[in-house]
């Protein structure tokens, strides 16, 4: 089953997210089939990994908890998708 187009992607460790974390603060519209998807790299971290499962994954937005790969965020900045960073506050 493909996964819908729109779909908002978790790159990192799901338990850094905030439990009260809104994504319809940052989703400019979230469509109805919106979705959240954790990406799953195996191990590869390198920005070319990252952007092609996004791509595969039709992500229209993603979300870097901890894993910050600043090629990758810069890459998909440039391909139109919304970013969102959650670090923490010692990184």
């Amino acid at each position: 089953m493909a996964p819908p187009k729109n779909a908002a992607v978790l790159v990192g460790d799901l338990d850094r997210l905030p439990a009260d974390f809104d994504l319809s603060l940052w989703h400019r519209r979230p469509p109805a089939n919106h979705a959240l998807r954790r990406l799953s790299i195996h191990g590869d971290t390198s920005a070319e990994a990252i952007l092609r499962e996004l791509f595969e994954l039709q992500a229209t937005a993603v979300v870097f908890l901890g894993l910050l790969v600043p090629e990758a965020v810069l890459a998909a900045r440039w391909a139109g998708l919304r970013v969102v960073l959650v670090l923490d506050e010692a990184e």
